[in-house]
């Protein structure tokens, strides 16, 4: 799912012909047209942020080199939010503790090669930018009823907004929601 996806079923969702088409011809519009594109994707980055922060997380896993027993946290070229777990190399948790700039194990030797899982946030989003979610994940439906509500917020549209809001908790609840509601019946023997 990509950000221009989202800008157009965004631009469908606000009634805005001009959104939905800024992308087929980009050179026949007014800066209005390009300043509303340029804060829908703003919005983009504030509503995937809400959503992996909150939400659903984004979680990574990472193979990296620990040196005397530490890692930093820029060594993992994602914004971190918080390290899940650590494991070896034949897959046995490794016991760790975070510090404000490292990941710290108990094996102090000199080099030691580790997988890190880690839940992150992704960094900012651009016009031609892949959203870190796949749409059987958060259908673009969804997001785009967050951004139109974040959208029409930011532009006084407030009866619209909490229209899309609720679209969106709606959406929310449905992916969250057990797929299988069924539980197997049981007797006594």
């Amino acid at each position: 799912m990509t950000v221009q996806e989202i800008i157009i079923n965004t631009g469908v969702l606000l009634g805005r012909r001009d959104i939905i088409d800024y992308y087929a011809d980009q050179l026949n519009f007014g800066e209005q047209t390009y300043e509303d594109v340029l804060m829908l994707v703003k919005v983009i980055n504030l509503v995937v942020n809400e959503l992996a922060s909150t939400y659903f997380p984004l979680i990574k896993e990472k193979e990296v080199t620990f040196y005397n027993g530490s890692i930093s946290y820029g060594d993992l070229e994602d914004k971190i939010v918080r390290i899940l777990d650590v494991y070896d190399s034949r897959g046995n948790k490794v016991a760790f503790t975070d510090d404000v700039e490292y990941i710290l194990i108990n094996d102090t030797s000199k080099k030691t090669t580790l997988t890190v899982v880690y839940q992150y946030l992704p960094e900012e989003y651009y016009e031609d930018s892949t959203i870190d979610y796949y749409e059987k994940d958060i259908p673009a439906k969804v997001l785009s009823c967050a951004v139109a509500s974040e959208f029409c917020l930011s532009q006084g549209r407030f009866e619209e907004a909490v229209m899309h809001h609720k679209r969106y908790m709606a959406g929310i609840q449905e992916i969250k929601s057990p797929k299988n509601g069924f539980i197997k019946g049981r007797s006594w023997k």
